[in-house]
């Protein structure tokens, strides 16, 4: 499985393809970026933070109960919604590369799935470099290249079912980078950070096949579009060669164990 098969949703490079889709986000690939949360928040210092990307605020609310003075950011007007419920600290609609922040405004940011959504990494990277004070850290996060279990399984449902995959959204090739913690230190380097650490990150995300199916019915990034440009019929295929294949592949406990990874760099401005 490639990136060039487009059922990928972390490999998608444009926020379009997430919008409106909070509640069916929440319900199922949140909780794939949520395998970061133990790492990113024992890494960062207590302070002002910023989790620019939020979705639906699950770090945020996480980062407060521990301590920190938190604020959110997201393109989506819906996820903003969600995280100020959720959080109930302050969440603004905005994206990279244009923050409605003040230079030096944040002692920490994460960044956390964001760089390998927005159209122009370097220039995200130069953003934060800006809005977070000297000495602050930066916890940056993105999928390496290559697909994974949970892609395979909705790829497969899709052929299985006789449906061609919709072409993935990919970068420039003067704008893109490595997926790789090497790539992901240069572009931050680049941007006027110093690395402080820069690897891979390993997890096994468990969720419900039909937690798993709502993100792809909510019609969340490439495999949610490509689903539901399908015909009714189409997508009662689709859905029947998931639950099969979902089946097969869960435990005892009716959860998918999914190993997951992503490349994780912590700096320091």
């Amino acid at each position: 499985m490639t990136e060039t098969a487009g059922l990928v949703l972390a490999y998608s490079c444009t926020v379009e393809n997430w919008r409106g889709v909070a509640d069916a986000y929440r319900r199922s690939f949140a909780t794939l970026c949520a395998g970061t949360f133990p790492t990113i928040l024992a890494d960062l210092e207590l302070g002002r933070l910023l989790d620019i990307g939020c979705g639906t605020g699950d770090l945020l609310v996480e980062a407060g109960r521990r301590g920190f003075d938190v604020t959110g950011a997201d393109a989506d007007v819906a996820m903003v919604r969600t995280a100020r419920t959720m959080a109930r600290c302050p969440v603004v609609t905005a994206s990279l590369p244009h923050l409605p922040f003040p230079d030096d405004a944040f002692d920490s940011i994460v960044a956390n799935f964001v760089i390998n959504h927005v159209p122009d990494p370097r220039a995200a990277l130069d953003e934060l470099k800006r809005v977070v004070a000297p000495g602050g850290l930066v916890a940056v996060s993105i999928w390496p290249a290559g697909g994974s279990a949970w892609s395979q399984l909705v790829n497969d449902s899709f052929l299985g079912a006789g449906v061609s995959s919709r072409p993935s959204t990919q970068l420039p090739e003067e704008l893109d980078f490595p997926r790789t913690p090497e790539g992901l230190s240069g572009i931050t380097v680049a941007a006027g950070f110093h690395i402080v650490s820069a690897r891979d990150l390993r997890w096994a995300w468990q969720i419900t096949p039909n937690d798993l199916w709502a993100g792809i019915s909510g019609g969340i990034a490439n495999a949610g579009m490509t689903y539901r440009a399908q015909p009714p019929r189409t997508q009662q295929r689709v859905r029947q060669e998931f639950t099969t294949r979902a089946t097969q592949l869960a435990g005892d406990d009716d959860l998918l164990h999914i190993d997951t990874n992503a490349v994780y760099v912590l700096a320091r401005g």
